[in-house]
């Protein structure tokens, strides 16, 4: 029997990124703070330190997983920084849509190396659920809306009232596929 703890399931991930080259250079060294945090020292904002954190969050690690390493500044400052600063917001955005890419090619990582069933259909579900959510037109659940529409020498008036109840189907069938998710 082992005397050391088992590893928590975020550095369990960590090692899989790693074994995936997935994290980035910086941060492979870096400790991760002890349970009982210390008050940290502020932050300065810095076009480097927001594009790591951008690359960290590109490669498919969590925000909070970031941000909880020694020289990162704390949540309410990074968020602070993404509403007050020009072109933050944009940045960030395109690292969270790259970050449903990285979760994506997750999956087939996990799925090939995970030797429990249930567990890799877990993680690997909640991979798909969140790039869904990050990436909607790419990973999201696809709608298709098929009409049959014939019309021959119709009235104005009647193509439109027609073309308008097959607007409110669509409406209508959109609003039941999103009230199911």
């Amino acid at each position: 029997m082992s005397d050391s703890p088992e590893p928590s399931a975020e550095e369990q991930r960590l090692a899989e990124l790693r074994a995936m080259g997935r994290i980035p250079a910086w941060m492979r060294d870096l400790a991760r703070k002890a349970e009982v945090k210390e008050a940290r020292k502020p932050v300065k904002y810095s076009e480097a330190l927001f594009a790591r954190i951008c690359e960290a969050i590109s490669g498919g690690l969590s925000v909070s997983f970031v941000l909880d390493h020694d020289g990162m500044p704390n949540p309410d400052t990074f968020y602070g920084w993404l509403r007050d600063r020009e072109g933050c917001a944009e940045k960030y955005a395109r690292a969270r849509e790259s970050q449903a890419d990285a979760l994506a090619d997750e999956i087939v990582f996990i799925a090939d190396s995970e030797k429990d069933a249930a567990r890799a259909r877990v993680r690997t579900d909640a991979r798909k659920w969140v790039a869904s959510k990050l990436k909607p037109r790419v990973y999201g659940d696809k709608m298709s809306l098929d009409a049959d529409v014939s019309v021959r020498n119709a009235d104005p008036d009647a193509l439109r009232a027609e073309l308008g109840s097959l607007l409110g189907l669509a409406v209508s069938a959109a609003a039941k596929a999103k009230e199911g998710e």
